[in-house]
């Protein structure tokens, strides 16, 4: 839409000049003319008008600045090139022609005509308007109208319930309310962790339940010190070297049998030991049967028991034949003798 540039008429003119705010002039109507004028402050009337537009309301926007709005509801059908302001007593206050169309209308729908009037004085307070019903009210929560934008004081201050605030004053206020109620009671979220203050997390002693060790007393003769008071057997330790030698340097026994006759000692590396002895009749044949069975070699070794008062007889009896599992002795002696048998084998 082309500006609108009011001519204020000699007779709105003095009208206005002569009003004040107790006792404003009143503007009451809205003329529309399709007839193009020279806007003559001498204007008493509006040539060509074809229309007046009763709803007219408006306000006082600054001191300067009237705010105004007219609404047709008809179903005229109409095109406009200018327009005039009517007052209450019949005095055409201002007019504004142009050289074409500035506004028009059809039948099925409504016009709502509204612009902003800017005074070379302050003349808004002298000016009021017949109908209140489409003015601009201000905003509030229930209701939609206009608004004041508040100034970065305003919005820094964070008092003001009637203002808005834009977002380069929203985002300056809200850094600054930040910077000065940062801090311990301050409120914000950001004081508190799950609920707790730093002071709750620094008392070490009170969350765990007791004192730790300082760190100056975990050094290797503390610690050493430490594993001698539960040094032994039965301490639980799984100590990975004996004497500087792992277990692999060690034969461990992992079975036994302590007897006299057909003992054995089982070790760990798969080392077998047996001992035992057999009675041999005279001129004949024993066998000793291993307590415990070698699995690939075996290694036996007799010894001679004298018995009956003979003297020496070792040449008279020998190994005949070795298994896994028995060595057979002979005797060549005419009593008999008694073999003591050892073995060593896997």
């Amino acid at each position: 839409m082309t500006s609108v540039v009011l001519s204020l008429t000699d007779a709105g003119l003095a009208a206005v000049q002569g009003a004040s705010g107790s006792d404003p002039v009143q503007i009451t109507e809205l003329g529309l003319t399709a007839t193009p004028f020279d806007m003559a402050p001498t204007l008493t009337a509006l040539p060509g008008e074809f229309k007046r537009i009763a709803a007219v309301s408006g306000t006082a926007a600054a001191p300067n600045v009237t705010h105004m709005s007219a609404y047709d509801t008809s179903g005229d059908v109409w095109n406009a090139t200018g327009l005039g302001l009517w007052l209450a007593d019949g005095t055409l206050f201002a007019t504004f022609s142009a050289g074409s169309t500035i506004i028009n209308k059809a039948a099925p729908a409504f016009a709502l005509i509204s612009f902003d009037i800017i005074w070379q004085a302050d003349l808004a307070a002298s000016i009021a308007f017949g109908d209140p019903i489409f003015t601009n009210p201000p905003a509030t929560t229930e209701m939609r109208g206009l608004i004041e934008l508040a100034t970065q004081a305003e919005a820094d201050a964070g008092t003001d319930g009637l203002r808005a605030l834009t977002p380069e004053t929203a985002s300056n206020a809200v850094l600054g309310w930040l910077l000065t109620r940062d801090g311990a009671g301050s409120g914000l979220d950001a004081d508190l962790l799950d609920g707790q203050s730093g002071a709750w997390y620094a008392d070490v002693v009170a969350r765990l339940g007791f004192a730790p060790l300082p760190a100056a007393s975990y050094t290797a003769a503390d610690v050493l010190a430490k594993l001698l008071t539960v040094d032994g057997a039965g301490s639980g330790l799984d100590a990975d070297l004996l004497d500087g030698h792992s277990s692999a340097a060690f034969r461990r026994v992992i079975e036994s049998s302590l007897i006299e006759n057909g003992g054995y000692i089982i070790h760990a590396d798969g080392l077998k030991e047996t001992w035992g002895f057999v009675d041999i009749p005279a001129n004949s044949y024993a066998t000793y049967a291993v307590p415990v069975e070698h699995s690939s070699w075996i290694n036996p070794v007799a010894g001679l028991g004298v018995r009956g008062g003979f003297g020496s007889t070792e040449e008279n009896i020998g190994i005949s034949s070795v298994s896994l599992s028995a060595v057979t002795l002979w005797n060549a002696e005419e009593v008999t003798l008694r073999a003591y048998v050892q073995t060593k084998g896997v």
